[in-house]
């Protein structure tokens, strides 16, 4: 017989069309269980940089809490094509914490800038081999499982 025989290709094409059907579930379920796992990084990494002290209370009633307010969102869709989960802090005061700020007198005399502690980049950095891991996991028990 001459020629390639092209059968085998084309159910390996279609298994993959079939388990693409279900990547959308998976996918979410692994960016969720990701953004816990940076959660924990990062408050691992506010615990040992950030002091936790003794937990003020704005004009409004609310704790400050820095280290309490940490959260991630929803899935969402970030443009065509691709998935995103953000994980941030609610704490009114954490960009400053994050960033840095000019510390001032009550005059409003700046005395010296307070560099930040940088905390989610530090998290990122300690956490980024372990994703890549993870998602390389992730890839192949979903190819194990679904074609296999």
């Amino acid at each position: 017989m001459d020629g390639f025989d092209t059968s085998e290709l084309m159910d390996f094409a279609d298994e993959l069309m079939e388990l693409a059907k279900d990547f959308p579930k998976e996918q979410k379920e692994i960016l969720r269980e990701e953004a816990k796992k940076q959660l924990k990084e990062i408050k691992t990494v506010a615990n040992r940089e950030v002091s936790k002290g003794k937990a003020k209370v704005n004009k409004g009633g609310r704790v400050l809490n820095y280290h309490k307010r940490f959260k991630y969102t929803k899935v969402f869709d970030l443009e065509k094509g691709k998935t995103a989960i953000r994980v941030y802090s609610s704490a009114p005061h954490a960009h400053l914490i994050e960033y840095g700020y000019m510390l001032t007198s009550k005059s409003g005399k700046k005395i010296r800038f307070v560099s930040g502690k940088h905390i989610f980049q530090r998290a990122y950095d300690s956490y980024q081999k372990k994703f890549q891991e993870s998602m390389e996991d992730f890839i192949n028990n979903l190819l194990d499982k679904g074609i296999g």
